[in-house]
C-alpha cells in the first residue's frame, strides 16, 4: 500500500514539473487527493503539489490555501525533513504568484531546516536555487558555503539546479 501510494506522489509530482497540462495535472491530483482521504501524509504531499499547480493556473490565493494545509499537517505528524525538503513547493508558488521576497523566504527557511539536520544534498540544490537569479542573489553565502562542504557532488548539484531553475525562469515565466 505504501509503494503505491509512493507512485501516486511520483505522478504528482511529475504533473507539476513534467508536460501535463495544468487542467490535467489538477484534475488528477484532486482525484488522487480523493482517494488519500486518511493518509495523512499522502494528503499533505497532494496540496502541496495541487498548491504548485494552483499557482501555475494564476490562482496565488487557492494555491497558498493548498499549502497552508499541506504545510499544517506536516507539522502536525512532525515530519520535519519533508516539510524542509518540500520548500521549494511553496517558493515557486510565491515565485509564480510575483512575491520573490517571499519565495526567498521559504528556501532560505528550508534550506536553514536542512542545515540543522545534517543533510547536504538538498541543501546545495536549494542553495543554488537561492543564488540563480539576481533577486536571491543577496544570500551568496549559502551556495559559498554548500559547495565548499559538499565537495565535487555539490558542485554537480549547484549547478545542475541552477540550470533547471534558470530554464524554469526562461520557459514557464518568460523572464
Amino acid at each position: 500500500e505504501r509503494e503505491a501510494a509512493e507512485i501516486k506522489l511520483w505522478l504528482a509530482t511529475g504533473a507539476i514539473y513534467g508536460p501535463t497540462p495544468v487542467a490535467e495535472g489538477l484534475a488528477l491530483t484532486r482525484t488522487m487527493l480523493e482517494e488519500a482521504h486518511g493518509v495523512r501524509w499522502v494528503e499533505a504531499s497532494l496540496l502541496g503539489n495541487r498548491g504548485y499547480l494552483l499557482a501555475m493556473a494564476d490562482r496565488p490565493d487557492e494555491a497558498r490555501a493548498h499549502y497552508a494545509r499541506s504545510r499544517a499537517i506536516y507539522e502536525e505528524l512532525g515530519m520535519t525533513f519533508a516539510l524542509a525538503a518540500r520548500a521549494v513547493v511553496p517558493a515557486g508558488i510565491e515565485q509564480l504568484a510575483g512575491d520573490l521576497a517571499a519565495a526567498e523566504s521559504e528556501l532560505v527557511a528550508g534550506h536553514d531546516r536542512l542545515e540543522a539536520l545534517g543533510e547536504n544534498e538538498l541543501r546545495s540544490t536549494m542553495a543554488a536555487t537561492l543564488v540563480a537569479s539576481e533577486r536571491w542573489a543577496t544570500r551568496p553565502d549559502l551556495l559559498n558555503a554548500s559547495l565548499i562542504g559538499f565537495g565535487a557532488a555539490g558542485l554537480a548539484a549547484a549547478f545542475g539546479a541552477a540550470f533547471f531553475f534558470a530554464a524554469f525562469l526562461v520557459l514557464v515565466i518568460n523572464v
